[in-house]
């Protein structure tokens, strides 16, 4: 493979000479029967080729190879695919919460004693709207992908977020006879969230606790204000 040397009236080249080497090294690795594929520099940038054959008479007269920078739009795939990913593992726990509610609910006897049983209902019913927002969230990839995921502000309290986002599983918790502990500040100031994501954030957090956590195990999730950083810590522990 030769490469003819050509001097250029352009004071600066579009990118730099050990870029372009690095690209052809990449490039000379590809099949030789493709005319087009996609290849990855050692700084990570993906880089898309296409190879175009140029004839004179009869014979061979040269080739030219583009190159096109594609790592933003491989950048806004994996974004995409990983918020998918986050989605559909966010819907387990919700889906869970559910299931378990209604098989406790449907067990003969007293297993749920009556007095307890309205209180399920409502875990249960929970579970299904936090089910039916997740679903909601699949509008965010796209929002992400034009760069429109705009932030919902309000003010709000965390020990009532903390408590809504546990509603759901509790259900879950009682299957598994976990233990759960909460540290709640006296001293929590209103502070300015977006209460729909917040809610998610919660949710997976309490989730991959439940998850990990050992049967009968303990669970903690607690809230504290931190003075010196003029913001609200919270966090969500397991054994």
């Amino acid at each position: 493979l030769w490469f003819r040397r050509v001097r250029y009236t352009r004071e600066k080249p579009l990118i730099p000479p050990e870029t372009f080497r690095d690209l052809v090294r990449a490039w000379q690795a590809q099949p030789r029967t493709a005319a087009s594929g996609t290849c990855q520099l050692a700084d990570g940038r993906h880089f898309e080729w296409a190879y175009a054959p140029l004839r004179g008479v009869g014979i061979a007269a040269g080739a030219v190879v583009s190159f096109r920078d594609i790592s933003a739009r491989v950048e806004l795939e994996q974004m995409r695919d990983d918020m998918l990913h986050m989605l559909v593992h966010d819907l387990r726990t919700p889906l869970t919460g559910v299931i378990m509610g209604i098989d406790m609910l449907m067990m003969p006897g007293d297993f749920v004693p009556p007095d307890e049983r309205h209180a399920l209902l409502s875990q249960t019913y929970r579970a299904a709207e936090s089910l039916l927002e997740q679903l909601n969230t699949v509008l965010d990839v796209r929002r992400l992908e034009v760069g429109r995921m705009e932030l919902d502000l309000v003010p709000l309290s965390v020990a009532d977020l903390i408590e809504y986002a546990l509603q759901p599983m509790k259900a879950l918790i009682q299957h598994n006879k976990q233990t759960l502990r909460r540290w709640v500040g006296d001293d929590l100031p209103v502070v300015a969230g977006d209460v729909r994501l917040l809610q998610r954030v919660l949710e997976n957090f309490l989730g991959n606790a439940i998850k990990f956590a050992s049967l009968e195990g303990e669970l903690e999730i607690g809230a504290r204000y931190q003075a010196d950083a003029g913001c609200v810590r919270v966090w969500v522990g397991d054994n």
